[in-house]
């Protein structure tokens, strides 16, 4: 296990570059760094910034491009290669940034923020190239289907809305929620989009019609995440009730729940390299690697978290203790797993067989 130290505060997320070698961290203590994956050294410290760093993003078709966004409204574009050299700013947005997500091509950039919309910028010169307005209370997420055709977003207004990615029209606004939207998904053949909501309920769309494909039902609590696995055959939700479920795409049949969590589950992942395996951070501090079929054995249980200072802690939530992994992230390959930490830290895990 290798132990990233050096941020001053909760380490909001992670993400890894295309090809592995860098993982990037989002910390509230106003930076971004970036890291050696194999060794754990810091690379660079960019930052810091006016306010805490929610979301980092690489683009998947460049191995060294990576977009920050947080509490300063700000998204800014590095080159993640050495010591992490700026590139350029993207500026619109009139409240935090809470997502990012490339195109599959790299060539444009959408983000989410509290300010209800969604903006989509050009990559290669920071201009913004549309603002999509319709959503009415904060936004929580934004994803681009993997086809590049689609960007979904949900937020407050217990609405997910479809756009297109090319125009940024309005294609259609799915309702069936009774509580904030808050992590949206998109299938990996791109025709299907999962919302993960406050109601308890994960739903199933259908991206072409807006059709709904079915209501999951299940969980106790709020849902706070939700996943496909990288054969869209099943899907992975995470929630207050200290659970993770896996879902039947198809059917909607929940598949097996996984217990063992003793506090809110923030983030599940797939191993992309093996959809059997499936990964999840909670607040109780742990990460918790699962078999996502037959069961759902429990693998390993890694320490992500220990209590942090008082004062990192998710706006707009009651926190009884501090200590919680808010993001886990499968490296590539599948061959290693990073957290994302309260208590100031990343960690890597090797897992591969």
């Amino acid at each position: 296990m290798l132990a990233l130290e050096g941020h001053a505060r909760a380490v909001w997320s992670v993400a890894y570059s295309p090809n592995g070698f860098t993982l990037a961290s989002a910390s509230a203590d106003g930076t971004v760094s970036l890291w050696d994956a194999f060794t754990g050294q810091r690379q660079a410290t960019l930052g810091g910034f006016a306010g805490r760093m929610r979301a980092v993003a690489f683009d998947p078709a460049a191995e060294r491009t990576l977009a920050s966004g947080g509490l300063d409204t700000i998204i800014r574009l590095w080159d993640a290669a050495g010591a992490g050299e700026f590139r350029r700013s993207f500026i619109g947005h009139a409240n935090t940034i809470t997502g990012l997500a490339f195109s599959p091509d790299g060539r444009s950039l959408a983000s989410s923020s509290w300010d209800s919309t969604v903006r989509v910028w050009d990559a290669a010169s920071g201009a913004g190239l549309a603002t999509l307005e319709g959503h009415t209370g904060l936004l929580w997420s934004v994803a681009i289907s993997p086809d590049g055709q689609l960007i979904a977003s949900g937020g407050d207004d217990r609405t997910v809305i479809l756009w297109d990615a090319a125009t940024g029209v309005q294609l259609r606004q799915l309702i069936g929620h009774s509580g904030p939207v808050f992590s949206v998904a998109f299938s990996p053949d791109s025709r299907r989009l999962a919302s993960a909501s406050w109601d308890n309920s994960i739903i199933l769309w259908d991206t072409l019609t807006g059709a709904q494909l079915g209501k999951l039902e299940g969980h106790t609590g709020l849902v706070e995440s939700v996943t496909f696995s990288p054969d869209g055959n099943a899907l992975a939700s995470g929630g207050d009730d200290h659970t993770v479920r896996v879902w039947d795409v198809t059917t909607g049949r929940l598949l097996t729940t996984l217990e063992g969590h003793t506090d809110i589950v923030w983030s599940v992942a797939f191993n992309p390299a093996d959809g059997r395996i499936l990964a999840s951070g909670s607040r109780d501090g742990t990460v918790r690697i699962w078999a996502a079929t037959g069961a759902g054995e429990l693998l390993q249980t890694l320490n992500g978290s220990t209590p942090a200072a008082a004062g990192a802690l998710p706006p707009g939530r009651v926190f009884q203790r501090s200590g919680s992994v808010f993001g886990v992230a499968f490296s590539p390959d599948g061959e290693a797993l990073a957290s994302a930490n309260e208590d100031g830290t990343a960690k890597v895990w090797g897992v591969g067989n």
